[in-house]
C-alpha cells in the first residue's frame, strides 16, 4: 500500500501541476541567428512561421535564401544550403539551330499598336534629410519612383518614429516606423507612416511635391486603363522583392511599386513581400483615410481604406 501511495504521489508532481508546454521549431538563419518559432508553411521560395513569444501576433514570412536550416521539434531538420557547399557550374547546353518559319499572310501583317504608356524618367527630387528619388513622368502626371524615407517634415521638425504597438494605436499626431520593425528595410522599402503624418500642415512631402489625393490616384488608373490591370504596369517586375507569383508584373511604367506591407490597426506588421498599399491624402470619414494596395496575385490596384493610425507607404506627386 505503500508503494502505491508513493506511485500516486509521484505521478501528481509529474503531471498535476504541470502547464501548457508549446513544442518549438528553431530557425537557424545563415547569419548564424536562431528564431524560436512555429512554423506553419514551407513554400517554394519562402516560409511562414509565428514567433514563440508571440503565438497570438503575427505570421512572418521569411525567404529561403536567408535560411541556413530549420530544426524541427520532433528532431527532423531540413537544409536549405550548406555554407561549405562549393558551387557548381550548370552544364553548358549547346545552342539549337534557328529555324526560319515561312510567314504567312497573317504574320505580314502590321501589328496593332497597344495603348502602352511610354516609359518617360524624370529629374530626381530631393526630401528634408537629403535623400535623392527617382523620378517618372506617367501620362500628366510626375511620381516618385520610389517609396518616401523621411524622417522630418519640411521645416525641419523629427517625425517621431513609433515602434511600440500598443503606443502606435493610440496616436493621434504623426509618426513612422520602419517596414516590418527592420531599419534595414529602409533603404529598400521607405518608411511606413500613419495617416496624420500625411496630412501634417509641415508637410512630409519634398518642397514642390505632395502627398496625392484619391483623385490624382484615380487619375493614374484611369490613364493605366482602369483599376483591374494597373497593378502590372506599376509593380516592379521578377521576385528580388515581391514572392514569387508576382502575377503580370511588367512595371512598364517605371513607378516600381514594392512589397512594403504595412502596420494594421493593432499595430502588427504585415505584407512584407507580397502586398504594398499606399496612402492617399483624402479622408474616408472622421475615423479612416483612403489608400491603394497592390498584391502579388493580382494584375489590379484595390482602391480600400484603414484606420487613419495604421501605417503605410508613401508616394509623392509633382504639384
Amino acid at each position: 500500500m505503500k508503494a502505491k501511495a508513493l506511485l500516486i504521489s509521484l505521478f501528481v508532481l509529474a503531471f498535476g501541476t504541470s502547464t501548457k508546454v508549446f513544442s518549438q521549431d528553431i530557425i537557424v538563419l545563415k547569419t548564424g541567428d536562431e528564431i524560436k518559432s512555429i512554423v506553419s508553411e514551407v513554400d517554394l521560395g519562402v516560409i511562414r512561421f509565428k514567433k514563440m513569444e508571440n503565438l497570438k501576433g503575427p505570421i512572418y514570412t521569411l525567404e529561403k535564401s536567408k535560411i541556413f536550416m530549420i530544426k524541427y521539434d520532433n528532431g527532423t531538420k531540413d537544409v536549405f544550403s550548406d555554407p561549405a557547399e562549393q558551387k557548381k557550374e550548370a552544364p553548358t547546353v549547346a545552342a539549337l539551330p534557328k529555324v526560319e518559319v515561312p510567314k504567312t499572310v497573317q504574320d505580314q501583317t502590321p501589328p496593332v499598336k497597344q495603348n502602352t504608356p511610354a516609359l518617360n524618367i524624370s529629374a530626381p527630387v530631393t526630401d528634408a534629410d537629403g535623400n535623392a528619388y527617382k523620378t517618372v513622368t506617367i501620362g500628366t502626371q510626375v511620381w516618385m519612383a520610389e517609396n518616401l524615407r523621411v524622417t522630418h517634415y519640411r521645416n525641419g521638425d523629427l517625425i517621431p518614429s513609433v515602434s511600440d504597438g500598443a503606443a502606435w494605436v493610440k496616436l493621434t499626431t504623426g509618426a513612422l516606423c520602419n517596414t516590418d520593425n527592420d531599419a534595414n528595410n529602409t533603404v529598400t522599402y521607405g518608411k511606413l507612416y500613419n495617416w496624420f503624418a500625411v496630412t501634417d500642415s509641415r508637410n512630409i512631402a519634398p518642397v514642390g511635391w505632395h502627398v496625392p489625393s484619391d483623385a490624382e490616384w484615380t487619375t493614374l488608373m484611369t490613364y493605366l486603363g482602369g483599376e483591374s490591370g494597373a497593378g502590372s504596369k506599376l509593380k516592379e517586375a521578377g521576385t528580388t522583392h515581391w514572392q514569387i507569383t508576382n502575377t503580370g508584373a511588367t512595371n512598364e511604367t517605371g513607378f516600381m511599386a514594392l512589397p512594403a506591407g504595412f502596420r494594421d490597426r493593432e499595430g502588427n506588421w504585415g505584407g512584407i513581400g507580397w502586398s504594398g498599399s499606399f496612402w492617399s491624402a483624402t479622408e474616408r470619414d472622421s475615423g479612416s483615410a483612403w489608400r491603394r494596395q497592390l498584391d502579388k496575385t493580382s494584375i489590379a490596384v484595390d482602391k480600400n481604406s484603414d484606420m487613419k493610425h495604421a501605417g503605410s507607404s508613401v508616394r509623392c506627386i509633382k504639384d
